[in-house]
């Protein structure tokens, strides 16, 4: 039996290997579905300890599998593996060397901490019952990524009976880990309002059927969502974060179309079928109050984040094993694909606290100077580790 003393141990004897990891990887950054080299490079290390790798038939992304000395239950450990279209600008003494591209949302952190864990379950192998995954998966930045990995089959043989996943946390303190049931991260819906009325001369508005109108009341109305249809005990957010009219800057011309785009955010399946509702109502009737034709594209890229009260137990007992101290967070507006996962088998995801003054680990997702102190690269590893092994022990 493998126990949080010996895991311990592991952790500070890999510790070095594990910056050079991350240092590499933070090097190295790949865009969304195009992490060829972080592929080649996570594969070649998984062999290297003697884990199988599980077939898939996608361009990047790897899946690893350890089968421990009996047969058991499976539980899958899933990071995500790509960088964004961001040029680095923070302190990071080894940063990107790919030009306009980097892991300023902790990826690269991510990665180093779930090849932590396989490097340590991997040592105690014929102490392990049941079977470990480990899921690397490619395109969480909005390019699908987890549906295609399910679909392609991550998820099965063997089959899933529970999985854990991790991001690193700018707002909580470095040191500690973000651990709640419930709702952790939002739904994540994306729309596209198209409004076509009849374009004309700025100062003859009667003989047009003016869109910018239009767009201005359908903007005022979907505000009442939140505010007015949203109970006030559920968080949401509907955002127009963009909108364009006409061509160029004219002061004299009523533009025939408005194109907007936004998103919406809530924690529950229920407030995603109330808020894509009334949004298609509030559309389409002020639309037709002001006579013109609103085309709406409204998608759901996916649901919320929903850890498992069953598994949070396990999280915290894991935890309390390590040594590593815990809050409960305010829950993200911000979305992660991992909530697809939540569908196959139940689903926990762990905040991995970031935030340190001192270190300049002080940024938010998706600045260019954001950085990963990496000194929680262990904790990562080591909360991965431990509640893999205590979900197949069943020992909390």
């Amino acid at each position: 039996m493998i126990h949080a003393e010996d895991i311990k141990i592991a952790l500070k004897e890999i510790a070095p290997e594990l910056f050079t990891h991350f240092s590499y990887l933070h090097q190295h950054p790949e865009l969304s579905l195009k992490e060829y080299n972080t592929t080649e490079y996570i594969k070649n290390i998984l062999l290297s300890i003697g884990l199988e790798i599980q077939p898939i038939s996608c361009d990047t992304g790897v899946i690893g599998i350890l089968r421990g000395s009996s047969q058991g239950k499976c539980v899958a450990l899933r990071a995500d593996i790509d960088g964004l279209p961001i040029t680095e600008t923070g302190s990071c003494k080894t940063p990107s060397l790919s030009e306009g591209i980097s892991h300023t949302c902790g990826h690269d952190c991510h990665i180093t901490s779930l090849l932590g864990a396989a490097i340590i379950l991997s040592k105690y192998k014929d102490q392990i019952p049941g079977t470990i995954k480990f899921i690397f998966q490619p395109g969480e930045e909005g390019a699908g990524g987890a549906i295609l990995f399910a679909e392609k089959g991550c998820m099965e043989n063997p089959k899933v009976d529970a999985i854990f996943g991790l991001h690193n946390a700018p707002t909580v303190n470095s040191g500690y880990l973000g651990l709640k049931t419930g709702g952790i991260m939002a739904a994540v819906h994306k729309f596209k309002i198209t409004l076509t009325g009849k374009g004309g001369h700025g100062a003859i508005p009667e003989s047009n059927i003016d869109s910018i109108v239009a767009a201005s009341a359908i903007i005022q109305g979907l505000q009442t969502i939140t505010s007015r249809n949203v109970p006030p005990t559920e968080a949401s957010v509907v955002s127009i974060c963009s909108i364009h009219a006409g061509e160029g800057l004219t002061f004299n011309v009523n533009p025939e179309m408005v194109e907007m785009a936004g998103t919406c955010r809530c924690y529950s399946k229920e407030m995603e079928h109330l808020i894509e509702t009334r949004f298609r109502e509030i559309v389409t009737t002020i639309a037709a109050a002001y006579q013109v034709q609103a085309d709406i594209d409204y998608t759901i890229l996916h649901s919320a984040v929903l850890n498992d009260e069953f598994l949070h137990n396990c999280a915290t007992t894991s935890a309390d094993l390590l040594g590593i101290p815990y809050v409960s967070p305010i829950p993200s507006t911000a979305g992660d694909d991992f909530s697809t996962f939540s569908e196959y088998a139940p689903s926990y995801f762990f905040w991995l606290g970031n935030y340190n003054e001192s270190k300049d680990t002080i940024y938010p997702l998706h600045s260019p100077k954001f950085k990963i102190d990496t000194d929680t690269l262990s904790l990562g590893a080591g909360i991965y580790a431990m509640s893999a092994i205590q979900y197949l022990t069943g020992e909390f």
